[in-house]
């Protein structure tokens, strides 16, 4: 199970943002539930949004090359044999 800490995961590290905090509500009972959550600064989006786009762009980048193999193979082009493809 996963511990919730109120911190938010980006990239490959977790932060408690620092804009503030909000707890999460549990209507039920009428009341707010532990832990407290950091709300995110404009510098959290970005890095956020920075990493977004760089891992699509390598999906894209991924994609294009596949692409290009499967024509290649399609073609009868072969690979050398120390190719990893």
């Amino acid at each position: 199970m996963i511990k919730v800490t109120g911190e938010m995961p980006i990239g490959r590290a977790s932060r408690f943002g620092t804009a503030g905090t909000t707890k999460a509500f549990d209507p039920r009972l009428g009341t707010e539930i532990e832990p407290s959550f950091g709300v995110a600064t404009l510098d959290d989006v970005d890095d956020a949004c920075t990493l977004a786009l760089q891992a699509l762009q390598a999906l894209q980048a991924l994609q294009a090359f596949r692409h290009s193999t499967r024509r290649r193979r399609s073609a009868g082009v072969s690979f050398a044999w120390n190719s990893p493809f």
